[in-house]
């Protein structure tokens, strides 16, 4: 008779779960053991629901802008430039303070957006969602209110987390005031290529958090900007074809904008610009111009020769714009302009009730229509008249001749001479320019001490 074998009270199966266990507490415990106590260099990001990466708090440590004048009832909006704020500036003693700050929130709101710009939607439902989703919001940017309150007059941190509502500040991106530093949405309508591409690369280095970049491109063109160090690399639209002086041209401008608003709560400034543009001023110098008015810069023109002929050329003829647009209050002006998000929002919802959009989006009968001329300039004149300052910002020079197309300046036209002069022209308003061929990128480019800093 064989002999009874023992059984052992575990298995080889069994031991391999329960190792398992050991291991993971035994590596919790290590970690709680030695992670270093928190301080204002080392947060203990884990402990914080609303904490950045270290990436990005790295990031922020040093922000610069320019300075504005004192006078200006929005000048506190920009900071001394030579106040550079790190965090170092600010103390944070208790752990227990919950950082629910500005930037946290912009980006929560923002991820409930939309994720890629290239959606898939028609123009009517990115406007339709577009204006469906601004109108929605009751308190936006409620954050911003709250930003810094830690610099307030008697300020207390409570130091019970469960019950906090204090903010931290949010270095580099809120302001002394309460104010959060806005975004400019710069659009870019090109039809081939960005000839300007690496200038434009230059003006906006180093101001990653206080813009938007969206471009407007041929349908097929969709192989532009490879390389993901360009500030241009996927920031293509869902884009559809544009004739000039066209509705359809209206249309493209209307796709960037709707894009913009909807992609960040933060872009409250919406500037075009052409493929044949430059800058001329430097970042700082135009996001001053800029976000202190609380005014769209467009051009209300009302002494154009051609205005007649234009107001009663679509079909139907001048029956059809009245009663809304009576000749005295039809507008003419360069296409390029820097909306305030207001108006932004005013257009789109024109679109969609097709209440002025109806009278502008007709056959032309006439030789050139230019709704890209006269269509935001009436309505915005007729809707908001104190809400635009009648100012471009992108200089435009024409010959002395009667001609439809503007100066077009080529390599030999390119000196410091001639930047210098534009930057004087109309008491310095004039943030970038326009045509400039690409035979001109060489020379413009040995001029950027010039251009991109004043």
């Amino acid at each position: 008779m064989k002999p009874l074998k023992t059984k052992n009270w575990m298995d080889s199966a069994s031991a391999i779960p329960l190792i398992a266990i050991l291991s993971f507490s035994l590596f919790m415990v290590w970690q709680w053991v030695t992670e270093p106590p928190y301080t204002a260099a080392f947060p203990n990001f884990r402990e914080r629901p609303y904490a950045f990466p270290l990436d990005q708090v790295s990031a922020l440590t040093s922000v610069a802008l320019p300075s504005t004048n004192t006078d200006d009832a929005n000048s506190h909006m920009i900071p001394d430039p030579d106040q550079t704020q790190k965090i170092d500036d600010f103390q944070i003693q208790e752990e227990d303070k919950c950082c629910k700050c500005a930037l946290a929130e912009a980006e929560l709101e923002k991820s409930q957006r939309i994720a890629p710009l290239l959606h898939g939607w028609s123009d009517s439902e990115l406007i339709k969602r577009t204006v469906d989703l601004e109108e929605g919001i009751t308190d936006r940017y409620s954050a911003s209110l709250d930003c810094l309150q830690s610099e307030a007059p008697n300020f207390k941190p409570k130091k019970n987390r469960k019950n906090a509502d204090s903010r931290v500040p949010c270095t580099g991106l809120c302001i002394p005031g309460g104010r959060m530093r806005v975004k400019i949405a710069f659009m870019f309508m090109i039809t081939t290529s960005l000839p300007f591409e690496a200038l434009w690369n230059d003006y906006f280095r180093g101001k990653e958090r206080l813009y938007n970049i969206y471009v407007h491109a041929d349908p097929l063109n969709v192989t532009l900007f490879p390389n993901p160090s360009s500030v241009f690399h996927g920031r293509l639209i869902p884009s559809g074809h544009a004739d000039r002086g066209s509705p359809s041209l209206v249309m493209a401008s209307q796709r960037l904008m709707a894009s913009a608003m909807i992609d960040d709560p933060l872009n409250q400034y919406f500037a075009l610009l052409s493929g044949s543009c430059i800058p001329i001023r430097s970042f700082d110098y135009g996001y001053r111009v800029m976000t202190s008015s609380n005014q769209s810069f467009i051009e209300q023109i009302t002494n154009e020769t051609v205005m007649e002929e234009r107001y009663r050329g679509r079909e139907g003829g001048a029956e059809i714009m009245l009663p809304e647009i009576p000749f005295e209050k039809f507008r003419k002006g360069a296409q390029w302009f820097v909306f305030i998000r207001r108006h932004a929002l005013l257009v789109l919802k024109d679109q969609l009730e097709n209440k002025y959009w109806g009278k502008f989006n007709r056959p032309c009968v006439v030789y050139f229509c230019g709704t890209d001329e006269h269509y935001y300039h009436t309505l915005i004149y007729i809707l908001d008249s104190e809400g635009a300052n009648g100012k471009c910002v992108t200089h435009v020079a024409w010959p002395p001749y009667v001609s439809e197309h503007p100066v077009m300046y080529h390599n030999w036209d390119i000196k410091k001479e001639l930047i210098e002069e534009m930057q004087r022209k109309d008491d310095g308003q004039y943030l970038f320019a326009r045509k400039f061929h690409e035979d001109t990128v060489d020379s413009l480019m040995a001029l950027t001490d010039t251009i991109l800093l004043h």
